[in-house]
């Protein structure tokens, strides 16, 4: 690394490429014990239009041929290994829906904004248990808060006794024993109105190099908050839509995952899903899928628990449907309904 730029990692049809962007007083981030750091600097592009410069391309259609069949044999290869092509959620049949989350935007939107911690944080401690790298950006819970309810989930354990009182991480650990491969893979960062997703991008493309891997989940928890801090507009539907296509942009160019977490509009109990949406830009049309976690009333459960369903409203990779969950209010976890 010089002085003018440094190394980032960009995947192509044909592997991984490295670029060199000029970087001034703006640096790369760095790893520390308390997850990823920002190293502080002058403003990045608020755009990724300008990231990467790369030539025209023409192809001839044999070459697009020797493409489509090595995309055919990595997903095979892909389900041979991990039965999916995706990355795993950890909901049986969610996965067998989506196939995973594969590369794109996907939309999850909650009624209750603590239900979606049951997804998101399950979701996200799964990706790494398997080896693959999970980034989570927060900006309402702090990366301690969220640490303690995924363990907390994990184990069973009431996320209460241990969320508002001075319980270090490293004890839930001796508790719940995490493998190291999942503590190397889980990664936190606490959203401000200095992240961009420019330099999003680049602490993605960090990791995914230290890691040598070309795949990996990202969770935004949530796009409301990250617009409400953004700099340079003023206009809350016109912030949401530009980061919902930087965003767009940056799952396309690294090919992975992004799970974009939005709210719902609770005085609107009628009409579509996607009329619900509150503040959310051009995400239900840029997302290939629309994941939704609404209360059924008509199943009954023991309070303080709720009845849920998790809707697929959208699906590019398949079919649509409806997953009964059972959220569990002690342990913030969901789980699947046992069919009677």
């Amino acid at each position: 690394m010089d002085k003018k730029g440094f190394l980032s990692g960009v995947r192509t049809p044909g592997g991984y490429k490295t670029c060199v962007r000029e970087t001034g007083q703006y640096g790369l981030a760095s790893e520390t014990k308390g997850g990823i750091g920002m190293s502080s600097g002058t403003e990045p592009s608020k755009s990724l239009a300008h990231t990467f410069r790369e030539e025209p391309r023409v192809v001839s259609f044999p070459e697009l041929t020797d493409e489509l069949m090595e995309d055919i044999r990595r997903r095979k290869e892909l389900i041979r290994k991990r039965g999916m092509v995706g990355l795993p959620s950890g909901i049986r049949k969610l996965d067998k829906l989506l196939g995973g989350f594969q590369p794109g935007l996907h939309l999850l939107a909650s009624e209750e904004k603590i239900w979606r911690l049951s997804i998101t944080l399950p979701t996200a401690f799964r990706v790494a248990e398997e080896g693959y790298p999970a980034l989570y950006v927060t900006f309402g819970f702090s990366p301690r808060e969220l640490w303690v309810i995924g363990l907390c989930s994990r184990a069973g354990l009431p996320v209460r006794d241990h969320i508002w009182r001075e319980t270090a991480p490293a004890d839930l650990s001796k508790i719940v024993r995490i493998p190291t491969t999942t503590l190397r893979n889980l990664r936190f960062i606490k959203g401000t109105s200095d992240l961009t997703a420019s330099r999003l991008k680049d602490v993605i493309s960090s990791i995914l190099l230290r890691r040598s891997t070309d795949e990996c989940l990202v969770i935004i928890d949530s796009l409301q908050e990250w617009v409400a801090c953004m700099k340079g507009y003023q206009d809350l539907w016109k912030n949401a839509c530009h980061l919902v296509n930087d965003l767009d942009q940056l799952s396309k160019q690294l090919s992975i995952p992004i799970l974009v977490v939005t709210s719902m509009d609770q005085s609107k109990r009628r009409g579509s899903l996607f009329s619900r949406l509150r503040d959310s830009g051009d995400l239900e049309y840029s997302a290939v899928t629309a994941l939704f976690l609404v209360e059924n009333r008509r199943r009954r459960v023991m309070p303080p628990d709720s009845a849920i369903d998790l809707v697929i409203a959208k699906n590019r990779y398949g079919e649509t449907g409806k997953i009964p969950l059972v959220y569990y209010a002690n342990t913030m976890a969901v789980r699947e309904k046992r069919a009677s």
